[in-house]
């Protein structure tokens, strides 16, 4: 498979080893790092919140991003 790859990409079988274990370490670590991206998330969501004034409902949220005539304030 590695020869294969190798011979598609037009590298050496060092270069697309090296390559493909790379990409996979990458999108391993991205896989992890979901749970601290969810509560970066959550912390932004949290400090956006507290720019509010009193409760808001969804359906709040056009009154406060656009004008009368549905242009962005």
């Amino acid at each position: 498979m590695a020869a294969e790859l190798a011979g598609l990409r037009g590298t050496s079988l060092s270069q697309a080893v090296t390559e493909a274990i790379r990409k996979e370490l990458e999108r391993e670590k991205r896989r992890r790092s979901r749970v601290g991206l969810s509560g970066e998330l959550l912390e932004i969501g949290l400090r956006c919140a507290s720019h509010t004034c009193g409760t808001m409902s969804s359906g709040d949220h056009a009154a406060m991003l656009y004008d009368d005539w549905g242009l962005p304030r």
